[in-house]
């Protein structure tokens, strides 16, 4: 096992690796109340598990529900994890969020109502695959991140995106 007993907990399921800052990190179901050091992620520093900040939170912005982090991307010097989360670092982020090596800021938008299965980036755009509908518009299991003109929950300029469609974009 990685560190003295892998992950811990019988529903515990880990499932996504990417490594950000030099160091590990695993995303998944995993259980903080099962004894892991983080609920749905934690980081490796190469001698022990540790929490990823205060972690992402449930419905209830705590850790009574199981949630998982479905899929994790380094893009412009943060790590961008998405899944079935509705808070990261107690900081409202609805399925999606973004960790800066220090804290949690949300991206903004509700990207779906059930999961965030995956995300990626096409050139400095974020794509999601998810539910029938984002932010209450079809999108039919897959959508583009479109800026909103405000900032992050971290106060920072958003650095994805697109602010608006352009006429060709809007026929696609």
């Amino acid at each position: 096992p990685v560190g003295p007993y892998g992950v811990l907990g019988g529903f515990s399921d880990p499932g996504i690796l990417a490594v950000y800052q030099d160091q590990l990190y695993m995303g998944g179901m995993i259980d903080i109340n099962a004894g892991n050091p983080g609920h749905a992620i934690m980081r490796w520093d190469g001698s022990a598990w540790h929490a990823v900040g205060n972690g992402v939170q449930d419905e209830t912005d705590g850790y009574q529900y199981l949630i998982t982090v479905w899929d994790m991307q380094v893009h412009n010097g943060y790590l961008y994890v998405g899944g079935g989360f509705d808070f990261a670092g107690h900081v409202p982020a609805h399925r999606t969020a973004k960790w800066d090596g220090h804290r949690w800021c949300s991206v903004g938008g509700t990207f779906a109502e059930d999961l965030v299965n995956a995300l990626s980036f096409y050139h400095d755009t974020l794509f999601v695959a998810c539910g029938i509908e984002a932010d209450g518009q079809p999108v039919n299991h897959v959508a583009r991140f479109i800026a909103p003109e405000e900032e992050d929950s971290c106060g920072v300029a958003l650095d994805v995106g697109i602010t608006e469609l352009g006429q060709s974009e809007r026929s696609e």
